[in-house]
């Protein structure tokens, strides 16, 4: 194993220091201040100089870790059983939303915030596509899920269109049943 994981050079008490390796070491400090060097592994305590025991390619957080995003590039799902156990909230790409929405049923309009929605389509009545500003590589690995909000009793179904929309149908549009608008919820799990 080399520097920076052992010494660059062992120094007794007296010895002067060459600019070689204080280059070396200022080059590294600012490679990683700079993002243009990574690190094997990662603890913020809130408390520093402790010994870390992080294994490699993990950050280890004591408290929140705040950003605008964080983004997981490991799946964590399986197509077998048993599936391969994780500790509980753990989090993989497969295992948080892709992309939500909340839709007004009477106009098919965006009620509020939305996330990698690209379009909203009221078709007629109780029936909307929606398509995402992604597609998934695998038709079947999405998930989506939908909820009417503010009525009661309303009978929801979703058709995948392609791996980038789905069909909204409420009140059993697609399965019976009078089509009617109404407010609702569209969450999406897209695992691949």
């Amino acid at each position: 194993m080399a520097w920076p994981f052992t010494p660059l050079t062992t120094y007794v008490v007296g010895t002067v220091v060459p600019p070689t390796d204080l280059n070396s070491i200022e080059s590294a400090i600012n490679g990683i201040f700079g993002a243009t060097q990574t690190l094997k592994a990662l603890q913020v305590d809130g408390v520093g100089a402790n010994t870390a025991a992080v294994a490699a390619g993990n950050i280890v957080a004591s408290g929140v870790i705040s950003s605008a995003w964080l983004q997981a590039t490991s799946s964590l799902s399986g197509t077998s059983l048993p599936n391969t156990s994780f500790p509980k909230a753990s989090l993989g790409f497969d295992c948080v939303l892709s992309a939500w929405c909340v839709v007004n049923g009477s106009t098919g309009a965006l009620r509020g915030r939305a996330m990698n929605i690209a379009s909203v389509t009221r078709n007629s009545t109780g029936v909307y596509t929606i398509g995402f500003n992604w597609s998934s590589t695998n038709a079947t690995d999405i998930a989506p899920s939908v909820t009417c909000i503010g009525t009661i009793a309303q009978l929801v179904t979703v058709q995948q269109l392609s791996t980038s929309s789905v069909k909204v149908f409420v009140n059993g549009a697609f399965g019976g049943g009078t089509p009617q608008d109404s407010d609702f919820f569209l969450g999406v799990i897209a695992g691949t």
